[in-house]
């Protein structure tokens, strides 16, 4: 005896190699358990990325396997934007997604180089510079690293103060 398929237990997420400051595509995982009766239809709800509604954007009035979505109309940079799917074979819809969170961002800009200002025997102080282009999405951390003095190779700098004043390990 068939049933409705299992609830997706992953939310849908973005893919950030596609989406941008004006366009966003949403990728959904596959659901394995059917219910034994063969998934008919996917249905994927999206809101305006302002908390609004969330509203089908396909797979209700006629049948899609597409487990991907991706749209520019409306899209505007920095909103996120929350999306939900479900599954339906003969039997019926499965319950809903997780909601999932997807901004319409890239990656920041670079950072300036930074420039030096003094240094002594154990520490050096240098300007740092933030982005000038957050990408449409809020700069959480900034990442410092030093070259070792010998090889090339570099290392997180994990101990400085403000204005930054790197302390020589």
């Amino acid at each position: 005896m068939a049933d409705v398929p299992a609830t997706p237990l992953v939310a849908p997420y973005g893919d950030y190699s596609i989406t941008t400051t004006n366009r966003v595509k949403i990728d959904m995982n596959a659901i394995t358990d059917d219910g034994d009766s063969p998934i008919l239809s996917y249905s994927l709800e999206v809101d305006d990325g302002r908390g609004g509604l969330l509203k089908p954007m396909y797979g209700v009035d006629t049948n899609s396997l597409s487990l991907t979505y991706t749209f520019s109309s409306g899209v505007q940079r920095g909103l996120t934007y929350r999306a939900r799917y479900r599954s339906r074979n003969s039997v019926g819809w499965s319950g809903y997604s997780p909601i999932g969170y997807i901004t319409a961002s890239v990656k920041p800009s670079a950072p300036l180089t930074p420039t030096f200002i003094e240094a002594t025997s154990t520490t050096i102080k240098i300007n740092l510079w933030t982005s000038e282009d957050n990408g449409g999405s809020p700069i959480i951390a900034y990442y410092l690293e030093r070259d070792d003095g010998n090889s090339g190779a570099f290392q997180a700098v994990t101990t400085y103060s403000s204005p930054i004043e790197y302390l020589f390990d």
